[in-house]
């Protein structure tokens, strides 16, 4: 998707909503894709900017989600000469991120992600059969679609094999492979209330999705949170994998920066520039 200025996407979103106003990026913005709120007189809308294929295929994945009452948002396409964003209304409860930063015992954080791995057995009950987007089905085909809107295409390339060695095998289900705390949505009451980046939602190995979850997980007890997947899940899933994973992520992240300035030196744009 080429990158675009902040008045093209103000002018995208007032063709599609011509009464909206106070257009404005989130208080926790996406880290791939450009998202915005506008308000209008039907209600404060999300319009998030992306690529035509996985804006398809991510509208196919809400709408089965909610056929299951799975809490995720239901999408509407749109397109502005020749990009292409989808749109849903807003849901006003903060993200777990913004309740972290604002203070949380380690108890209610770890109850918070005991909720978002029930709605996650959720998730995993969907028959794989029945999941059927029209694009990107498999987790490393959606991350390599996505990435490539961040980071170089060969590195985006280079780490999907990467991807699909650990994510496609053994028994594959329906899962968010992102369970990041900016992509948790939750009310007052401490209660999961969305889960947002449709992108994430692919089928792949639990183990896989843990350690994702993992990477990001603000608390020590990673032991913990794995009896209790395992517990509300009803299986089990390869520990030392998600280990060593984890480990390995950690080993590459800085590196993969300095690569990725590396193979885009001599270009006059890359993503997130």
């Amino acid at each position: 998707m080429t990158d675009r200025s902040i008045k093209f996407y103000h002018s995208a979103i007032k063709n599609v909503f011509p009464d909206a106003w106070n257009i404005r990026k989130p208080v926790v913005p996406g880290g791939v894709s450009p998202v915005f709120l506008c308000d209008t007189s039907s209600g404060t809308k999300v319009c998030r900017f992306s690529e035509r294929k996985i804006i398809f295929r991510n509208q196919d994945v809400s709408y089965l989600l909610n056929l299951h009452n799975i809490p995720v948002p239901k999408t509407r396409i749109h397109a502005y000469i020749d990009t292409w964003f989808e749109s849903y209304d807003y849901c006003p409860a903060p993200t777990f991120f913004e309740h972290i930063n604002a203070g949380m015992m380690d108890t209610e954080i770890f109850d918070i992600y005991k909720h978002a791995t029930d709605i996650q057995r959720q998730l995993s009950d969907i028959p794989p059969v029945d999941f059927q987007p029209s694009n990107y089905k498999h987790m490393h085909e959606i991350f390599v679609a996505t990435q490539k809107l961040r980071i170089h295409p060969t590195l985006a390339q280079v780490y999907g094999a990467i991807h699909k060695l650990f994510s496609n095998n053994g028994d594959l289900r329906v899962l968010h492979n992102d369970l990041n705390n900016k992509n948790i949505l939750v009310d007052d009451n401490k209660h999961v209330v969305r889960l947002i980046d449709l992108d994430a939602v692919a089928l792949c190995n639990e183990s896989f999705s843990v350690m994702m979850t993992l990477r990001t997980y603000p608390l020590t007890n990673n032991l913990e949170y794995m009896e209790y997947y395992e517990d509300t899940m009803g299986r089990k899933i390869n520990r030392s994998a998600i280990t060593k994973g984890l480990k390995i992520l950690e080993t590459i992240r800085k590196p993969q920066v300095a690569l990725n300035r590396l193979l885009w030196r001599g270009y006059n744009t890359a993503p997130g520039r």
